[in-house]
């Protein structure tokens, strides 16, 4: 009966408040096609990376080896929790770069709750592209994205002006030029 209690008290304790909980569902159709046809023209048009006051950009790896693949192909690892902000913005990223390597399918949205910027404690998104380019943190700050829905990110991406645009495809845009030269290395090679 006392492990009983104990565990039900530890359960309660341990447990995330449910305005806390990350929520998942299949992306509309209209989400799909906006975050996978955001035009070269508009992120020619914004900064690539917005790292900026404590943001992490993508960074080099300084060590040697060859190039992670699966099949031939560079390998891009990206993990991340589904309740972190942060991992969430840089989804938006991810989702957006490889768009533009072929065609996204089975993608879905969340709705995390959003925090303060300066409150990064285990919310730490990690991206790999083939052992040459780490990110290790988000390029940009979430709040941009709070109080936002999928929709409403979407629509803006093909919009340089926007704030959510900026950031997104900004960041979107140094994972595309970091694959772009793992590609254009490997082609080298062969």
């Amino acid at each position: 009966m006392l492990a009983i209690v104990v565990a039900l008290v530890a359960v309660k304790l341990t447990s995330t408040p449910a305005h806390l909980v990350a929520s998942e569902s299949t992306a509309s159709s209209v989400v799909v096609k906006q975050v996978s046809t955001v035009p070269a023209s508009v992120l020619a048009k914004v900064s690539p990376g917005q790292a900026a006051n404590g943001f992490t950009p993508l960074e080099t790896v300084t060590t040697s080896g060859p190039p992670l693949t699966i099949g031939g192909k560079p390998a891009i690892v990206f993990v991340s929790e589904e309740s972190c902000p942060f991992c969430a913005a840089e989804r938006w990223s991810v989702a957006v770069a490889l768009s533009h390597f072929g065609t996204l399918s089975h993608l879905g949205t969340t709705s995390p709750p959003y925090v303060n910027s300066a409150d990064q404690s285990g919310a730490v998104p990690f991206l790999d592209i083939a052992n040459k380019y780490v990110l290790a943190g988000a390029q940009y700050n979430p709040q941009v994205l709070a109080g936002l829905s999928a929709a409403q990110i979407a629509s803006q991406l093909s919009s340089p002006a926007s704030p959510v645009a900026r950031a997104v495809d900004g960041s979107a845009q140094a994972i595309i030029a970091a694959i772009d030269q793992v590609l254009h290395t490997q082609t080298a090679r062969s």
